[in-house]
């Protein structure tokens, strides 16, 4: 049952207090401006600000049964993970029995050994390929992050002093302090790999709640996770969606287009992509498979015909497609250019040419 308003506004309200007493911890800042969204009974995300400059924090589901807890996702800082268990706590009291990483990237895991710290029988569940890439890739990021700290800590000591000689926004200060906590926070980071794996299909057991876990194939990486509650029709995508514009890097667009259509087989009420608003519908999970399948087929059919990546790129005309996810926000263009133009139509190219 949905509650009232009222009700969203007092849960809301008592998670805010909590939150606010709990942003004095060293290891819990940034915890009010959190915005924690009840998507059903017992079902909850947590959708947070930007880590830094360049890496964003993963969206956390919480889903909890009657004898425990499962956690969709880790983000990206320890310090954020932990903030994020002094909410869960504010939601119930029951143990965190299951961490899920829909995938390896790093602003979804990095916070794993945080949630096993604070639940030692946690047991932290992926895809098969997805641990495989976590062992492989896992603390490679954090370990150059540490052998270029120096220089990074002397290049933020001279933005600190130039924001502070002119009247700066608060912003600039503050994402000095963010790159800072990430560096002091990386240099000793360790990712607990996940300790149960499944290849297609496996379900949790939360009492009187039931989850199941979904991989349709490589689509976004090797190794995508998406988590369906069905009593309540909620759908955690991970990075199979992100809003306002996809990240296509590295992704396998063939078998994204096929992870998209399964996931429209779903009966949802909510979806909640990997970052991002939570969508209230498929809507948009049909409009980034639109998306997919017009650079797919076009791609394929530019390649088929001689053309190379370069001519490709000039070639298709997105224009209609970057009006729907980019419209009038100069914000999102940058990213359109990357994470499309160039990373899907690349991705989709190597794919015509027989790569995976």
């Amino acid at each position: 049952m949905v509650p009232t308003d009222q009700h969203n506004m007092q849960q809301l309200l008592a998670i805010s207090l909590a939150v606010i007493t709990a942003a004095t911890t060293p290891q819990a800042q940034q915890l009010d401006t959190a915005r924690v969204e009840r998507l059903a009974e017992g079902v909850f995300v947590i959708v947070h600000p930007d880590a830094t400059e360049d890496w964003p924090h993963s969206n956390t589901g919480i889903i909890i049964g009657d004898d425990g807890v499962l956690v969709v996702d880790a983000t990206y800082l320890p310090s954020r993970a932990a903030a994020d268990i002094a909410i869960i706590r504010t939601l119930t009291s029951l143990p965190v029995r299951y961490l899920v990483n829909t995938h390896w990237h790093y602003d979804h895991i990095n916070g794993n050994a945080t949630y096993k710290a604070a639940f030692p029988g946690l047991i932290i569940v992926s895809q098969t390929e997805t641990r495989r890439l976590i062992a492989v890739n896992g603390e490679r990021y954090a370990r150059s992050v540490v052998a270029a700290g120096s220089a990074s800590r002397q290049e933020l000591a001279k933005r600190k002093d130039a924001v502070r000689a002119g009247t700066p926004a608060r912003a600039a200060l503050d994402d000095v302090a963010n790159r800072e906590r990430e560096l002091q926070e990386l240099a000793g980071l360790r990712i607990p790999l996940p300790t149960l794996t499944f290849e297609h299909a496996l379900t949790l057991y939360l009492g009187n709640k039931d989850v199941r876990l979904h991989h349709w194939g490589a689509a976004n990486t090797p190794g995508d996770v998406a988590i369906y509650v069905p009593g309540d029709s909620i759908l955690f995508a991970g990075d199979l969606l992100v809003s306002p514009v996809p990240y296509a890097f590295n992704s396998s667009p063939v078998g994204w287009i096929d992870a998209l259509r399964a996931m429209e087989g779903l009966p949802v009420k909510r979806v909640v992509p990997g970052h991002g608003s939570v969508e209230p519908d498929l809507a948009y999970t049909r409009q980034v498979r639109a998306l997919l399948e017009y650079v797919v087929s076009n791609v394929h059919r530019l390649a088929a015909e001689g053309k190379t990546v370069e001519e490709t790129r000039k070639a298709l005309n997105l224009e209609a497609f970057r009006q729907q996810f980019v419209g009038s926000d100069s914000s999102r263009q940058a990213t359109w250019d990357d994470s499309i133009i160039r990373a899907l139509i690349d991705r989709a190219w190597q794919s015509a040419r027989g790569a995976h």
